[in-house]
């Protein structure tokens, strides 16, 4: 993925405390569900991090445009907004479960600019409100392998969410440059899968993310002991969008792809408990089997 935007995200957070993103800013498009995804991380001396993620409806060239901000990720004409917090390689997502955002997108001048305000439940129930929110950013990043076609399987039992099994149908396996500011700070391949729903209305159900890093070989790791290699979450999108990421558990990798390259085989073994959800849940999950088959059609 190319970097290209800059810019910056600044809000209020309870009326009390600035936040001023302006670390890895990122802009681009979400061929999935057809967003624009906005975020930037403000990053504190003691080296926590917090991130703050906008995802707009793609309706081409808008000004002033309103949309509402819910969870209900299955509904495509409503923005979507993310309170991330990071503490070395750990993260937190939160939900924002109601706000606005109103924008000016310019697909030209590869430009978004807009204000907008947030709500979020934290852990233990406390509630936190993002006001006064501004969005400047311009040049959208672009995705080295969006032509990619990958294929796949990816099973597993599941248990304390809202699905007994999961069984993805679309997949995505890219080698990702490291993030200095927030996540896997090491070159690492991302491997995406979603199960989606083809039933009337159309909707992903949920996902799960692998982020391992590019100078690890095939073998077998514990997820509690290698956070600043291995990344793993798993994210409910509907019936109510949740965030589960993986707080222990083992990952067998047995195939990568040649280093640096978005083409070849990720296979293994997955299984892991999750950390507690802003929604007060855990999930386990339990033999994970999966496949990803990049094939892109540009090298």
């Amino acid at each position: 993925m190319e970097i290209t935007t800059t810019g910056f995200i600044t809000a209020k957070l309870n009326d009390e405390v600035n936040f001023h993103g302006d670390k890895k800013p990122t802009l681009y498009h979400d061929p999935v569900y057809n967003f624009w995804v906005a975020n930037s991380a403000d990053v504190k001396d003691d080296g926590q991090s917090f991130l703050i993620e906008l995802r707009i409806p793609d309706e081409g060239d808008v000004t002033n445009k309103e949309y509402s901000i819910d969870s209900d990720y299955s509904n495509l004409a409503t923005a979507k907004a993310s309170w991330i917090e990071f503490r070395d390689s750990n993260w937190t997502p939160f939900l924002a479960k109601s706000g606005k955002i109103n924008v000016t997108i310019d697909t030209k001048q590869q430009t978004v600019t807009g204000t907008f305000n947030f709500t979020v439940r934290l852990l233990e129930n406390k509630e936190l409100v993002v006001s006064q929110g501004l969005l400047e950013m311009k040049g959208f990043e672009v995705l080295a392998t969006s032509k990619a076609d990958t294929a796949g399987t990816f099973t597993a039992a599941l248990e304390g969410g809202a699905y007994k099994k999961y069984n993805a149908n679309q997949f995505l396996l890219e080698a990702r440059p490291g993030n200095p500011e927030v996540g896997l700070k090491v070159p690492h391949w991302l491997a995406w899968s979603q199960t989606y729903s083809d039933g009337v209305p159309n909707r992903p159900l949920d996902i799960v993310t692998i982020s391992f890093a590019r100078d690890l070989g095939p073998g077998t790791f514990e997820l509690d002991a290698c956070k600043d290699k291995i990344l793993v979450s798993y994210n409910e999108v509907y019936p109510g969008a949740a965030g589960y990421p993986a707080k222990s558990g083992k990952l067998v990798v047995e195939q990568v792809p040649a280093d640096g390259s978005s083409h070849g085989l990720f296979t293994g073994r997955l299984e892991f408990i999750s950390e507690v959800a802003s929604n007060g849940t855990q999930i386990t999950f339990k033999n994970g089997v999966f496949t990803l088959d990049s094939n892109p059609q540009t090298p």
